[in-house]
Order: C-alpha cells, then structure tokens, then sequence
C-alpha cells in the first residue's frame, strides 16, 4: 500500500528555467504543509475525509434509557477517473479510563447503509462502498449507543481518533500498476464527546441536562427519566422542575438536548414579575414539518403561592434566543394536535405537583406563569 505523500516531479528546464523551477517547486511545497491529511494518495487520487459527532456532550445510557451518539462521515472523489474499489472502516471508538464501548447500531440513509455491516475485531463497522466516480460525495451517519453510567467513571470521553476513521481506494488497473494503485485516507479531525450522568446540571447536582441523539425511528427522552409524567415523587425543592420531549421518527435521527436553565437571567417573561421556575430548553432542530411533544412538570415547593390548575400558564420562546417574547401558548390541541402550538389541561399530581403537555412546531425555551 502507498503512503499518502504527495509526489512531484521536477520540470524540465528551459535556459532560464531556474526561476520556473524555483516558482512550482515553492508551490508544490506550499500545497503539501497546507493540506489536510489524506487530500492526495501516491496515484494522484484526491480524498479527503472529514468526521463530526452529534452531540459534543452526550448523556451516558441508563438501566431504563438508552443514549446514542451520531459519527458522519463525509468523503469525496476528487480524481478525474472513477474509483473502483471504495471501502470506509471505523475503529471502535475508546473510552477514557475505562473498558466500557460504545457500539455501533446502525447507519443512515439506508440506500447508502445497506453497504455497513458491524466490524470485527477491533472494527465498529466496514463498509463496501464500491464505485465511485469523479466528483461523487459520500454522507453517511453512523448511530452509536453509549454504555451505561454505571460502567464508566466520570469524567471521561468518548474518542473517535483521526487514524480510526480511514477510507482506502482503488483506480483501474489503468491508472497505474495493480500493486500501486490502491491509497488510504485518514479523517482529517480528532472527535470527542464528553460523558455525562443523567440528568445533571451545572452545579453537578445531576439533574438538569440531558442530550443524546435521537435514531431515525424517534424516542422519548427526559431530565429526570421519561416517566414525569407518572404520578411519582422523583421531584422535591432541591430539584423542582423536569422536561420530558417526544421526537417524531425523522429520515436520519436528530440531535436531542434538553436544559433546564436556573436563574432564569436574560430570558424574560412576557409580563413582568409573572414567570416561575427554571427554563426549559428544547433543543431538536431536525423534524421537518412534524411536531414536538414536550411536558413540562413543576414541583409543587417551586409553585407561586395560589397556583392551580386553572391558573398554570405557559410562555414559549419560538425563537431559541433572548427574552421571551410575549408569546402564551392559550389554545386547548384539537383532537390531532395539529393546531400548533397548542397545550392540553393542567395535570394535578397527588403530591401537589403541576405539569402540563404542549405540542410544539419546533424548538424553543418555555416557562411557567
């Protein structure tokens, strides 16, 4: 297998060829320090690979959840002929200060996945892309579950390193001699998530943030867990208010980020004096036209003096940014919701909790008035 250098041959020299040889040979150098690895293999094919993982901080599975991280991987045929053989392997990413795994799931979209299969050994996934002609790109988003809290000792992180993520390539059999002709490309960037417990807050009292990413198929997720809105006592004054979100199934899985933000601070309210609580951040940006499910539960030591029921009102912020606007959501969902946003009765919980359920267009910060 060739080295990924890149290879230059000296022009040849007319009688005052010096300062032209000087010329391309400053070039050539300039383009070797300034390019990524992997940008051009020893056969003069042109591939570079770059990776991203979703979400850069990402909560760590529990008995009852299960969290999930997305690695893409993009990759194109810079060359002028088309590649014969394309194959795209992914190491096992590590965990720090512990044997713990992280493993593959599955890959999107599936016309492209139907090419993955889990790896051996000490592969994650292999896949056999086959053919690719001049100019083609490649996307693929690789699903992986994290472990479970229990299993890892925090701090720690997930590390998909740049050597772990490599593409070999082929030309034709005419493009150079068969035992030359094959180049590797390694992902031009190192990637780590941090490892969190869930829930938990700034203040390490483990309780309000939460983020995973959601698979195509959807999923249900929670800062205290999913079950908020059972009749349970998991709140109390030292952890007042929980956020629980539905994601809708969506082509290739979304980012999912739930925050409850305490002191309210910059984020206003739409009357002055009149809002309570944390504020919950919604965060899942990729559902197309389908709606968000989100239930916001209140704890009863965090309720104004007086609230019920009738009274609990919700301000939303459709905009993810700065005060909110004097937006409450008033409208009562028809029977298929469709009537966005809109929100459902007020729920009374026996221990005198208050929570309430909206469906939302997209995301956005709320509060209760």
């Amino acid at each position: 297998m060739q080295s990924d250098t890149l290879v230059t041959t000296r022009p040849r020299l007319h009688a005052s060829g010096v300062t032209l040889f000087v010329t391309l040979l400053l070039a050539a150098l300039l383009t070797l320090l300034s390019s990524p690895l992997g940008v051009r293999g020893a056969d003069n094919v042109e591939l570079t690979v770059d990776v991203n993982v979703i979400p850069g901080r990402a909560t760590l599975s529990t008995g009852d959840v299960r969290t999930y991280v997305a690695y893409q991987v993009s990759f194109a045929n810079g060359n002028k002929s088309t590649l014969t053989q394309t194959r795209l392997r992914i190491r096992k990413p590590s965990i720090t200060g512990s044997n713990a795994t992280a493993a593959y799931v599955e890959a999107y979209p599936g016309s492209l996945a139907k090419a993955c299969e889990a790896g051996s050994g000490g592969l994650a996934v292999d896949c056999e892309i086959g053919r690719m002609k001049p100019g083609k790109k490649i996307a693929l988003t690789f699903l992986f579950q994290l472990p479970l809290h229990g299993a890892v000792s925090l701090p720690a992180d997930l590390v998909f390193a740049k050597a772990d993520t490599f593409v070999t390539v082929k030309e034709g059999t005419s493009d150079g001699p068969p035992a030359g002709n094959q180049d590797t490309f390694y992902a031009s960037t190192r990637e780590v998530v941090n490892l969190a417990s869930v829930p938990e807050d700034s203040g390490g009292t483990q309780r309000d943030y939460f983020a995973t990413y959601t698979p195509a198929a959807g999923g249900t997720w929670g800062t205290n867990g999913t079950n908020i809105q059972r009749d349970t006592n998991q709140l109390g004054a030292a952890n007042d208010q929980a956020t629980k979100v539905v994601v809708p199934a969506t082509n290739g899985g979304t980012l999912t980020v739930l925050k409850e933000i305490s002191p309210a601070g910059k984020f206003g309210c739409p009357e002055a004096g009149a809002c309570f609580g944390d504020v919950s951040e919604v965060t899942v940006p990729d559902v197309g036209s389908k709606t968000l499910a989100v239930f916001i539960r209140w704890d009863s030591t965090t309720l104004p003096n007086g609230m019920t029921p009738k009274k609990l009102r919700v301000a939303w912020d459709p905009d993810d940014g700065g005060p909110l606007p004097a937006t409450i959501v008033t409208k009562a969902c028809n029977q298929n919701a469709s009537n966005v946003p809109c929100r459902y009765p007020t729920e009374r919980f026996s221990d005198k909790d208050l929570g309430v359920l909206l469906v939302l267009p997209h995301n956005g910060r709320i509060r209760g008035m």
